[in-house]
């Protein structure tokens, strides 16, 4: 509330506040230089300014004016302030909160547009859309808007709002660390007063293949032996236990056999009893695929060699006359051998 005068009275300076009332002029407190200062005869130097005759004093100051802006004031050798408006008593007029003060219901909210999953995978991260609304704030109002990641990074933006919304179209956020991320929508008023809003989600990109072998002992080539009832097996990076695994076999002879299994909790995933021998000897390829909980695939492929035939070799040797026909039978030697 605005002082319209200080009244010094007996000594003793009074703050003439804008509804009338008088309010003593604290210790310390400085008298603004821009309102005046009324000086009063001393009717009762020892008297306390709360007495009656300090009373009485002022009582017969405000004698001589009138409401209308008729009368006599007294002549004190200061400057008084005047009245714009006799008409109209400034107690009268509306007193609104000042232009763009925060009203007290004021809210605001913001959203990270990750699809609905939770997630900003690797192909959101570089054009988020963060969108908000507003309650009683005004448009055209600038909002400051922070994305946060849990390693300290952060990344801010600026909205305007508009018919109670405000947004942030494409935000890149390939910037922050992978893990969780919070939104941070803030107002502020010039005094001050600050309404806040915020959003979680996770940024999650990775996800990669690791292996994918069949079963080959130790000289890395399928045999007839392996052929039959072959396992087949391989691990994933950065994906949730419990995905979903296709894995695909190809060589030439036969169609492609597919398969479906699951992660377990080390990213490892097998299929036993694969009868790999309705192909024909050569290469396999074999490929096996996911998709993590963020939206992220991953793929890895792998070849492997399969040779299920045995050659066989043999050799007629005649000790006796070594020119490859057999003269007798007494000494015929057969040598041989497989691969």
């Amino acid at each position: 509330m605005a002082v319209q005068a200080y009244l010094n009275l007996n000594g003793v300076v009074w703050k003439l506040m804008e509804d009338g009332s008088l309010v003593p002029l604290e210790p310390g407190e400085a008298v603004l230089p821009d309102v005046p200062l009324l000086e009063f005869p001393d009717s009762n130097p020892e008297a306390d300014p709360a007495s009656s005759s300090s009373q009485s004093s002022l009582a017969s100051f405000f004698t001589n004016v009138s409401r209308d802006g008729a009368g006599e004031i007294p002549s004190s050798g200061y400057d008084t302030r005047g009245v714009a408006d006799a008409g109209e008593s400034s107690r009268d007029a509306k007193q609104g909160p000042p232009p763009d003060l925060l009203p007290n219901d004021a809210g605001i909210s913001i959203r990270i547009q990750d699809g609905g999953d939770g997630y900003v995978n690797r192909f959101e991260q570089d054009a988020v859309d963060l969108v908000g609304t507003t309650t009683d704030i005004l448009d055209d109002t600038v909002v400051d808007v922070i994305v946060l990641d849990a390693q300290g990074g952060s990344v801010t933006f600026t909205a305007v709002v508009q018919d109670g919304r405000f947004s942030v179209p494409g935000a890149d956020l390939s910037s922050l660390a992978e893990g969780p991320l919070t939104a941070v929508a803030t107002y502020q008023d010039p005094y001050g007063n600050r309404v806040t809003g915020t959003d979680d989600s996770i940024k999650d990109t990775l996800a990669s293949g690791v292996d994918v072998e069949a079963a080959t002992g130790t000289d890395d080539v399928v045999n007839a032996v392996e052929a039959v009832d072959n396992t087949l097996s391989g691990t994933f990076a950065d994906v949730q236990a419990g995905a979903d695994v296709e894995v695909t076999v190809s060589g030439a002879g036969h169609g492609d056999l597919v398969f479906t299994t699951t992660l377990d909790a080390s990213g490892h995933w097998s299929i036993p009893d694969v009868d790999l021998d309705v192909f024909d000897d050569g290469t396999l390829t074999l490929t096996a695929s996911t998709v993590d909980q963020a939206g992220n695939p991953a793929t890895i492929t792998d070849t492997v060699d399969m040779d299920t035939q045995a050659a066989i070799t043999a050799e007629f040797v005649d000790a006796q006359q070594p020119d490859g026909v057999a003269a007798g039978v007494a000494e015929l030697v057969f040598a041989g051998g497989y691969r």
